[in-house]
């Protein structure tokens, strides 16, 4: 079965014939991320590692401090932001630095909440200084930018995340939910959707986090699905293939399911 097609033709999602398989020890004071081909990459302080087959690499820039957020939705093209340096670096599969560290003061971005990369090069992010999201294209030129969001965004701290994927942009607020753009900026909607940590953007679905729930949100049936529940606050989850990961506490565990439409 191609991975995640049963997204789009639910109507009730169960996960049937589960089983839990390689707990990964993650510690509390770590951030998860896991990429298309379910490498692990882990931040804590200024290190940033991925144990991709067995094998572990590093990341560390002691110049630039600590890393606020990574964005590996291409393995080959990791984007690392240095938020206390205001400074961004792009790194390969084998988590070399490509090219140089851009330094967004210099291109007059001296406030931005978050970044992300964009499918067409370059990168996405929130400015703090106009409440914009706007696109850089790979010569830094900004190309695309949204309206003032204000009317949506209360503070700089209500930002969390922004991602891009399949020519859509998604900004996720603490109380307002998820805004979603196209690929020019241009606003679309709004999905109620609040997560207690990140999303991850299914074919035609969000999957996302709360408390200790795992929740399906289709963009078709416009309604939400619990797909799986803990006894404790679940800190990161996604779908690659037929595996659900979910990190609890320190234990990251992988969940075999099965899909069935009724």
């Amino acid at each position: 079965m191609n991975r995640l097609k049963f997204i789009s033709a639910i109507l009730i999602i169960f996960f049937v014939n589960s089983s839990f398989s390689q707990d990964t020890i993650i510690k509390n004071s770590q951030k998860l991320k896991i990429d298309c081909l379910g490498n692990i990459y882990l931040i804590e302080k200024n290190n940033f590692s991925v144990i991709s087959k067995g094998i572990k690499k590093e990341y560390q820039n002691n110049y630039l401090g600590n890393i606020f957020s990574a964005d590996v939705s291409n393995p080959l093209r990791i984007l690392i932001f240095h938020k206390e340096a205001n400074q961004i670096v792009f790194l390969n599969n084998e988590l070399s630095i490509i090219g140089e560290a851009i330094n967004l003061d210099e291109i007059g971005l001296p406030d931005i909440s978050v970044i992300c990369s964009s499918q067409i090069n370059g990168f996405w992010l929130y400015n703090n200084l106009n409440n914009r999201i706007e696109f850089f294209n790979q010569n830094l030129n900004k190309i695309h930018s949204s309206i003032n969001l204000s009317q949506f965004i209360e503070s700089s701290n209500d930002v969390q995340e922004i991602k891009m994927k399949d020519k859509k942009v998604y900004l996720k607020t603490k109380n307002t939910g998820i805004l979603v753009f196209d690929m020019f900026g241009t606003y679309i909607k709004t999905l109620p959707i609040k997560s207690s940590t990140s999303f991850q953007i299914l074919e035609n679905a969000i999957l996302y986090t709360k408390s200790n729930q795992v929740i399906v949100y289709d963009f078709q049936k416009l309604d939400s699905f619990i797909i799986y529940q803990s006894q404790t606050p679940i800190r990161y989850a996604r779908i690659n293939d037929n595996k659900l990961f979910v990190l609890e506490n320190e234990k990251l565990s992988s969940l075999n399911i099965t899909p069935q439409v009724k």
